[in-house]
């Protein structure tokens, strides 16, 4: 599926198609369809597409400045977290996963940009596209690595150069049985000094009966520039030795050196040097332990840093339904003769005593340079009936600067299949100020054709036991019609003050409507939403209209259109037509082709340049 799909988008590139970060008329819908962004949207949405580097990050969006909360993020099709999968900072367009994303896997980032306010990335160019020129498997590789420009700015005439290209000369072999060796060479197609603009990796291998061992060497010149590609930093040299024994049954030992050496001509030589240790194994069936050290080693013209970082995890299952945690942490970091000590311990123990009920529980104290803090909390999820699911929740945290309460209880209660009730308690307070929100929301189903929801949260807070009446309530509701056996499907909603998927307010007034319809092959659907800035003088109207048309059993044709008009200091007006070529090839493949075309107006003057789109894809579906 990766390969395919990064074909489907050389071939578009190749024929000078733009790449990721130009706005669709309609957030592109590809590889792992992360699902509908927000409703309240203001300005052009936007897709990029990663594929994996065995890194976390950082991965660069193509734009920066981007709305904040906007982002819907998937990982292979599924939808990931904010700040428990992936960070995001929105005001510089840098993405770091939890976890290394994979070579084999695909990230896809759904996120809106307001023109004017949002710019594109320097050195955030396109997805990368590979050819392969030659694979003869063990003998020798030749591939071709191809990187489009950063996209435009909106409003912008200036032309790309037209991306870059390189060449990847690679080979392998087993000098002996359990043993590989791995090379490759990167060469700039454009010329110029190897050693400045290519890129060399090496690595090898051997595994035996008691153990693996491996080592490697990868160096990439000042001005290499395929860095997310490869995984080569520019500028850097790498040297790395690893070694996993078994010495005992039921255990790993295993040893880590790596060292990466600034080279002289990009900066000011510093070298990073990173010991590491680590033995894990099982005591029994019910007992595991982890413990592992890491010494970092930073030497530059300023001096010397060095940290140590050491941690211990003992595992216990003390019977069928409960298991405890137990977790040490601590750090030691030595910079110019000065020392910094951190320590955290951390037990925890989840149960489930009963069917339908479990409980967790922590408790964590943390030796930091401002000084201790304890953290306690614990959570009881319960459904005592069919129809009734309750949940509770308190946390503590004391520090030198005081003490934070939190306490939250919440009720699902489900009285017939077509309704819904659900209420809400949260308590907050840190000896300053308190706050509490109260919530309600239903959502009903009174007739097949017929869906209506809606909630309330009611905010009270003070400061200094005095009121503020600055923090506001919110409210939405939503309803869904279905006319004609489902033939029209009308929606509207309405939104003050709403909550993101993140739980964060956001501080505007939304109303909006829609209609879809199918008559035959005929598809049609629009829709209008006035989104209210309530903490700025600023208001973004969108208007979206499509029709499409099934001209075979696997094919569709479609048009759309968007209009977005944003007042604020001056009057933006954005128009987009797109058309679109949906083909299904067989049960397992599906061919898209799209392309549109954005023009801008402002003050009621319409600006010289356009900005265009095409795109070609290729999925599998599975």
């Amino acid at each position: 599926m990766v390969r395919l799909a990064l074909l489907a988008v050389v071939l578009g590139s190749a024929l000078g198609l733009p790449a990721r970060g130009q706005a669709p008329a309609t957030p592109v819908r590809g590889l792992g369809a992360a699902g509908p962004v927000s409703g309240l949207e203001s300005g052009r949405m936007i897709t990029d597409v990663f594929v994996g580097r065995n890194a976390a990050g950082p991965y660069l969006l193509s734009w920066k400045g981007i709305d904040h909360g906007s982002e819907v993020v998937s990982r292979n099709g599924r939808r990931l977290s904010a700040n428990l999968d992936y960070t995001l900072d929105a005001a510089t367009g840098v993405l770091k996963f939890a976890t290394p994303l994979r070579a084999s896997e695909i990230a896809r980032v759904d996120y809106r940009i307001t023109p004017g306010r949002a710019s594109a990335s320097a050195g955030g160019p396109g997805g990368p596209m590979q050819f392969s020129l030659l694979d003869r498997p063990g003998v020798l590789s030749l591939n071709a690595i191809y990187r489009p420009d950063a996209p435009a700015q909106p409003g912008s005439a200036a032309p790309g150069s037209g991306g870059s290209m390189l060449l990847a000369l690679g080979g392998s072999s087993r000098p002996a049985p359990g043993s590989a060796l791995s090379t490759q060479l990167y060469m700039d197609a454009r010329g110029g000094s190897l050693a400045e603009r290519g890129g060399v990796k090496l690595s090898e291998s051997t595994s035996t009966g008691f153990g693996k061992f491996t080592l490697g060497f990868q160096r990439g010149g000042r001005l290499f520039q395929a860095g997310q590609e490869t995984g080569i930093a520019s500028g850097r040299q790498v040297i790395e030795a690893g070694g996993a024994l078994l010495p005992i049954h039921g255990f790993t030992a295993s040893a880590t050196f790596r060292q990466t050496e600034e080279l002289p001509e990009s900066g000011q030589g510093a070298v990073v040097t990173v010991l590491g240790q680590r033995i894990a194994g099982t005591l029994g069936a019910a007992t595991r332990i982890q413990a592992s050290r890491t010494e970092t080693t930073t030497e530059a013209q300023g001096g010397e840093t060095t940290r140590v970082a050491s941690r211990l995890q003992i595992d216990q299952r003390l019977d069928a339904r409960t298991q405890a945690t137990a977790v040490v942490d601590h750090a030691v970091t030595d910079a110019g003769g000065a020392r910094a000590t951190v320590q955290s311990n951390t037990l925890s123990v989840q149960s489930q005593p009963a069917s339908g009920l479990s409980v967790q529980g922590s408790f964590q104290n943390r030796l930091l340079a401002s000084g201790p803090e304890d953290h306690t909390a614990l959570r009881i999820e319960a459904a005592p009936a069919r129809t009734v699911r309750v949940t509770a929740g308190l946390g503590e945290r004391y520090s030198r600067n005081g003490a934070l309460h939190s306490r939250e209880a919440a009720l699902e209660y489900n009285p017939l299949s077509a309704l819904t009730l659900s209420g809400l308690v949260q308590l907050r307070s840190d000896g300053e100020s308190e706050s509490v929100v109260r919530g309600i929301r239903a959502s009903a189903r009174p007739l097949q054709a017929l869906e209506i929801s809606g909630g309330v949260k009611l905010r009270d807070a003070s400061r200094g036991g005095a009121a503020d009446p600055s923090v506001p309530d919110t409210y939405d509701a939503r309803l869904a019609l279905g006319i004609l056996n489902n033939t029209i499907r009308l929606t509207g909603g309405v939104a003050e003050n709403p909550e993101d998927e993140k739980g964060i307010m956001v501080r505007v007034r939304s109303r909006s409507v829609g209609l879809q319809s199918a008559w035959g092959p005929v598809e049609l659907g629009g829709s209008f939403a006035r989104l209210t800035d309530l903490a700025s003088p600023r208001e973004t109207s969108q208007l979206d209209l499509r029709v499409g048309w099934r001209f075979g059993p696997a094919s569709q044709l479609a048009a759309a259109y968007r209009g977005a008009l944003t007042r604020e200091a001056s009057l933006l007006e954005a128009d987009t037509y797109s058309l679109s070529l949906r083909h299904r090839v067989g049960a397992a493949f599906e061919m898209v082709l799209s392309g549109s075309m954005t023009q801008y107006s402002r003050d009621g003057l319409l600006q010289p340049s356009r900005d265009y789109s095409a795109e070609a894809k290729l999925g599998i579906r599975f």
